[in-house]
């Protein structure tokens, strides 16, 4: 009853590859909150850039400015918006650790930058 190429399948072979078939839930085309995803990707990469030439202290700065932004995101597109906010504030935090990390990583692989760790005044 079960051909590989052919058109003859079980019917219990059959119910079960269709479970197997991947099938996105999300269609991004028509989600409300494609801005905010974006946003949260350039909040990673704003991280990252920060952790690979700043110290702590400007990641303190980095997330009163991200805090400050999530509450006006709540503010105006009401609290669905705050778990983006969250979502942010996590992704700096990433992307922080992500830049360290990198700049850790060439640094021991004997690359010597030219821009040094600052300080924020």
């Amino acid at each position: 009853m079960f051909r590989y190429w052919g058109k003859r399948f079980h019917p219990r072979l059959r119910a079960f590859s269709l479970h197997l078939r991947f099938e996105p839930r999300v269609n991004l085309s028509r989600v409300k909150d494609l801005p905010l995803l974006y946003a949260a990707t350039l909040h990673l990469l704003a991280g990252a850039v920060t952790g690979s030439v700043f110290k702590v202290r400007s990641l303190v700065v980095l997330l009163a400015l991200v805090f400050a932004e999530s509450v006006i995101l709540v503010l105006t597109r009401g609290n669905a918006a705050g778990v983006w906010g969250i979502a942010n504030l996590i992704a700096v935090q990433v992307g922080y650790f992500a830049g360290m990390y990198g700049r850790a990583i060439l640094e021991q692989a004997g690359y010597r930058s030219s821009v040094r760790p600052r300080r924020l005044h």
